[in-house]
């Protein structure tokens, strides 16, 4: 985190490089999460289970950013997102 909390750049072959996807604010945002999580790893042997958690709904968010496609999706406006049936599903219980 000192790299992100110090606004220094980081580059394409640091590890964290998929942070860069994220603005100012929502880094932020991420520092927050991970430091209330980190302060609590004493009180809690869950702590550590959560901390990494968290940064992997961030990596997978910063994945899905870098996806053009995935991205677009969720730009799309609510006018413009076509409708999909789903099928019924499966009983499995069915005999």
């Amino acid at each position: 985190m000192g790299k992100l909390e110090k606004k220094e750049k980081i580059d394409n072959e640091h590890p964290y490089h998929w942070l860069k996807v994220f603005d100012p604010e929502e880094l932020n945002q991420l520092i927050d999460e991970v430091m209330s999580v980190y302060r609590s790893v004493d009180l809690s042997a869950k702590a550590w289970d959560e901390l990494e958690g968290i940064i992997h709904e961030w990596h997978e968010s910063a994945l899905a950013i870098s996806n053009p496609d995935i991205e677009a999706a969720f730009s799309q406006e609510s006018d413009e997102l076509e409708e999909v049936i789903l099928s019924q599903p499966l009983d499995e219980n069915a005999a």
